[in-house]
């Protein structure tokens, strides 16, 4: 699978029509990046979010609320910190 193979970490969630996040996709990268386990991340897709650094953490949940309320896909780069503190992109 792609996921196992490409470098870092790729996720795919959905969003229902009553605002539930769905985690569909996550790859292995994101137990090695954020010390927890996949089935921690997927049972607790938000957890996620409070990885992102806060300055920048407005700006990408608005990016987000503005693809779902327009029914855009969404796709962003951005920078999160691991369990310990350092960040990454």
């Amino acid at each position: 699978a792609l996921t196992t193979h490409a470098p870092g970490a790729l996720f795919h969630f959905e969003v229902s029509a009553s605002g539930r996040l769905t985690v569909c996709l996550l790859s292995p990268g994101f137990a090695s990046l954020f010390g927890r386990s996949t089935d921690f991340l997927v049972r607790h897709p938000m957890w996620l979010f409070g990885a992102v650094p806060r300055a920048d953490r407005r700006v990408l949940l608005a990016s987000l609320k503005h693809a779902i309320g327009t029914e855009q896909a969404w796709t962003r780069l951005f920078s999160v910190r691991d369990r310990g503190g350092k960040v990454h992109w």
